[in-house]
């Protein structure tokens, strides 16, 4: 229980930007997760493959936001966000939207 105490502590000190992210990012990982689940069930399901461009994209954009705080990842971070909004867009592009 100390431990938890601990991480907790941790948590809720410092940058609390960085772990929002962290913390949104998983949510949306187990999103893309459950929408793959489904497009390998049901293959027209056009919900679950828009949940899953949406979500794919959502992710890298999250992860190119945390790489741009740093100076020497700064480029890496823009190709991320740059990786989410194309996957995004194709996603739109795919179902005709």
């Amino acid at each position: 229980m100390n431990k938890f105490m601990k991480q907790w502590k941790e948590f809720s000190e410092g940058n609390n930007q960085i772990h929002i992210l962290d913390l949104i990012n998983t949510i949306v990982g187990v999103v893309l997760i459950v929408s793959l689940i489904l497009i390998f069930q049901h293959p027209e399901n056009r919900y679950a493959i828009l949940a899953a461009c949406l979500s794919g994209g959502l992710m890298n954009i999250i992860n190119g936001l945390k790489q741009m705080k740093d100076v020497k990842r700064r480029m890496t971070g823009m190709t991320f966000l740059m990786l989410g909004v194309i996957v995004i867009v194709l996603g739109f592009i795919i179902l005709g939207l």
